[in-house]
């Protein structure tokens, strides 16, 4: 009986050390942990020099769903909605680069999202994906959109979560940042990660001390690039070259899904895009955010798994 309690004692303050004196070795067991239960793995491919980390799971022989993160964001962000996804399809999810652990951070690489979907296909195809369904939030939203105009035969169909691109005459506060010359997403000290998840979310995002701390330290060592990729790139290209008049040309039957409490980009980009778009459905979400793979994830890959089915069964025109 003695050694079971000095066991468990033993185990009780492992867990606590690794809490609190070593946060990024429980983060890794933590991340693991989500990872597998969710049925996807850590992988790693180097296409045209640059090294893409990806998150990979599901049946070979299922259609395959591309996951795509929006700025500031990483692969992880799409594990809880993943798991809903891998018992039937072949899901990928990569950093894209200049974003989480991609080997790619150089300030001299442009990130147009253009370029981005460029490299994206290019990756793809690497891996062997030439034929798929895109989902895209934010940032990864507009990437999903250039790579719909410039390689719509790769696609089955496109889901767009709360994507850039778009413009209204209704601003957030995100938006207003901007004109004052702030970027509201940027990450500069511990406290602007609370900042950061209230932010996004409706509901502040739950996340235990230990992550908030390595989610820090992974910011702040990239809060230059950034900034750079935020105003002189994503800034000048949501203001200079919007979607809005580009709508007709996707053909790719698309999924829009927005929240209603989207701080960052106005619920009143999904009426331009169920309008502009010749082949889509709306989604909205009541009391959600800019982030609803993280916020409701079962409720969203619910949305996605229907609409896939309805395009692979003809049923959506």
């Amino acid at each position: 009986m003695y050694i079971a309690l000095f066991i468990i004692a033993a185990i009780i303050i492992a867990g606590l050390l690794a809490w609190f004196v070593f946060p990024h070795l429980f983060v890794s067991v933590m991340q693991g942990m989500l990872r597998r239960s969710s049925g996807v793995a850590l992988k790693s491919a180097t296409v045209d020099s640059i090294e893409w980390p990806y998150l990979e799971g599901g049946p070979s022989d299922g259609d395959t769903v591309v996951l795509v993160h929006g700025f500031g964001g990483e692969k992880d962000q799409w594990t809880q909605m993943a798991g809903h996804l891998t018992k039937t399809h072949h899901v990928i999810i990569p950093d894209l680069p200049g974003f989480g652990e991609s080997g790619a951070k150089g300030r001299e690489m442009s990130y147009h999202t253009a370029k981005q979907a460029e490299r994206l296909h290019a990756f793809l195809h690497a891996i062997g994906v030439e034929k798929f369904h895109i989902a895209g939030n934010s940032m990864g939203g507009m990437i999903a959109l250039r790579y719909a105009e410039a390689f719509p035969d790769d696609l089955l169909s496109m889901t767009l979560l709360n994507n850039a691109g778009i413009v209204t005459e209704a601003k957030t506060e995100l938006q207003i940042g901007l004109e004052e010359g702030k970027n509201l997403l940027s990450v500069s000290v511990p406290d602007d990660i609370d900042r950061l998840l209230t932010f996004l979310a409706h509901e502040p995002l739950a996340v235990p001390a230990p992550f908030k701390k390595v989610m820090f330290e992974k910011a702040k060592a990239h809060e230059d690039l950034h900034n750079q990729i935020f105003f002189e790139e994503l800034a000048v290209e949501a203001l200079e070259d919007s979607y809005n008049d580009k709508l007709h040309l996707i053909h790719t039957p698309t999924l829009i899904i927005w929240g209603t409490h989207d701080r960052l980009l106005h619920v009143t980009c999904a009426d331009v895009l169920r309008e502009g778009l010749p082949r889509a459905h709306c989604v909205i979400f009541e009391e959600t955010g800019h982030v609803p793979m993280m916020e409701k994830p079962k409720e969203t890959a619910d949305e996605v798994l229907g609409f896939m089915d309805k395009v692979h069964s003809g049923a959506f025109a």
